[in-house]
């Protein structure tokens, strides 16, 4: 049912025991993963934060400034990334980098933390401005009720949610819509 078939294969390990290994099949592209890596770096903060910049910085140039000056520290970012993706040709990402450079229990806990903690508030910062910008139409003369927000966000997020857990295809391509 999902979107992660694999192929088996037999190994033979010295104990003589038969084992089945399994390979997961690519289903991400090159232009679905650089979509899926803007989306995440750009974020829901594009369509929120340019009226807040321009009003407290009350002038176009340099709130210009304040946009171009983070995304270039960004691509650094992602440039520092594709070094280490160079190098480090394991699975895995940056518990890999980090398991690599200092060890088992520092890439444990940064990975927990960034799994509980930041992708946590990261998925519900998106979810939240999706349902938002879902009830503008609805409500456009009053504030938007946040337990109807609430409840947008919470169902967008498990539709979210169930499309990547049944097909990564069709995850990919919402993620470049």
């Amino acid at each position: 049912m999902g979107g992660g078939s694999g192929e088996s294969g037999s190994l033979s390990p010295a104990g003589g025991d038969k084992r089945v290994a399994v390979q997961m099949t690519k289903e991400i592209g090159v232009i679905q993963a650089v979509s899926i890596i803007f989306g995440v770096i750009v974020g829901s903060g594009i369509f929120v934060s340019p009226v807040g910049v321009l009003r407290y910085s009350n002038s176009v140039g340099l709130s210009l400034i304040m946009w171009i000056v983070p995304g270039l520290f960004s691509m650094l970012g992602a440039l520092v990334y594709a070094e280490l993706g160079v190098r480090i040709q394991k699975s895995g990402g940056e518990y890999a980098y980090i398991l690599e450079a200092f060890g088992g229990l520092p890439a444990f806990i940064v990975m927990w933390i960034t799994f509980v903690v930041i992708g946590g508030v990261s998925c519900a910062a998106n979810s939240i401005v999706f349902a938002e910008y879902m009830l503008q139409p609805v409500y456009p003369d009053c504030a938007i009720p946040g337990p109807v927000v609430g409840m947008i966000a919470l169902c967008g997020l498990m539709l979210i949610c169930a499309i990547n857990c049944y097909k990564v295809r069709w995850a990919t391509r919402l993620a470049m819509i």
